[in-house]
């Protein structure tokens, strides 16, 4: 039972992450999340695992594009908050394989 556990362990360790723009067209990704934000009446941003933004903003108020995304304090707290929910979102998937 031990090596099954330490097999599991490896092949976890051994996933590659696809990047959503290597299965998909960024225009079409952008399309997507553009119709997603205006359907559903919220604000959108398609990120990387690491927080990195992919695409532009879609339905942004200008509170939250031109005055909290861009004021000193708050850009790196947006930035974090990007980064959390890529590695949580990342830890979610690999526990579905297990």
């Amino acid at each position: 039972m031990k090596n099954s556990n330490h097999t599991k362990a490896e092949s976890i360790n051994a996933i590659q992450p696809t990047a959503l723009t290597d299965v998909l067209d960024l225009a079409d990704i952008q399309r997507f999340q553009d119709l997603f934000a205006d359907v559903h009446g919220v604000a959108s941003l398609i990120t990387d695992p690491k927080g990195q933004p992919i695409t532009q903003p879609s339905n942004f108020t200008s509170l939250c594009a031109d005055i909290i995304r861009k004021t000193e304090k708050a850009a790196p707290t947006v930035f974090n908050l990007m980064q959390f929910w890529g590695v949580i979102t990342r830890k979610e998937q690999l526990l579905n394989l297990v």
